[in-house]
């Protein structure tokens, strides 16, 4: 029975990261396919720049949400049976692998054909969850990285990375209040990061060409 629940929370999980906010945006506004502007992504940055900051941000916000909604529910009712797993007397803590699953849903959406986004703001949601004070610190990053470069591939995979390292580092020395406290999701954060870096080969192809659209802020 509870091989049986996890399976289907893993589902609901893909389900809900599959939902398209940028798309469905840009069909309520536009009457047109998000994919066939900028980088085709139904992410929050090409729907910022297909719609406006505003709406970009709340893209960002749905893509946001979609990746911890199944993980919050089982934190925050205490639902330990489906994701605290003991196999030959050693507990595995399995949380992360319904972010995971949302932030794949995202990526490959259902109802998209299987085109989506690039899990940046997904992931984002997924470490705020976890580690506020360490997303804070590396959303400043991705500010600051902005602010030089203006270069919004850039900033995401940098601040990741970032993040990614850091958590390792206070995870190693026990920083409990800056880091995620089991193996686990350290891995899951890794695993993010090397999403988030595949994700955005054609961005890094461009940016060696010198060809990766600078993001200007508009309404």
């Amino acid at each position: 029975m509870t091989l049986t629940v996890i399976i289907l929370l893993l589902i609901i999980s893909y389900l809900i990261g599959s939902i398209p906010g940028g798309y469905l945006l840009t069909k309520l506004v536009k009457n047109d396919d998000i994919r066939n502007y900028g980088s085709k992504s139904t992410g929050a940055t090409n729907t910022s720049r297909v719609l406006g900051f505003k709406l970009g941000a709340v893209a960002a916000l749905i893509d946001i949400l979609k990746g911890i909604v199944v993980v919050s529910i089982l934190l925050i009712f205490k639902f330990e049976n489906y994701y605290l797993i003991t196999l030959n007397n050693k507990e595995f803590d399995i949380i992360g692998l319904y972010a995971l699953f949302a932030v794949i849903g995202h990526i490959y959406p259902i109802y998209l054909n299987f085109r989506g986004g690039k899990a940046v703001a997904t992931s984002l949601g997924i470490v705020f969850l976890f580690t506020p004070i360490l997303s804070i610190i590396g959303l400043f990053v991705f500010l600051l990285i902005f602010r030089l470069t203006r270069t919004v591939s850039l900033c995401s995979m940098l601040s990741a990375a970032f993040i990614v390292f850091s958590n390792l580092i206070f995870y190693l020395f026990e920083i409990n209040f800056m880091a995620v406290k089991s193996v686990e999701l350290v891995i899951l954060y890794f695993i993010l990061l090397i999403i988030i870096v595949i994700r955005h080969i054609p961005n890094i192809k461009r940016m060696i060409k010198h060809e990766e659209p600078k993001y200007y802020i508009t309404k």
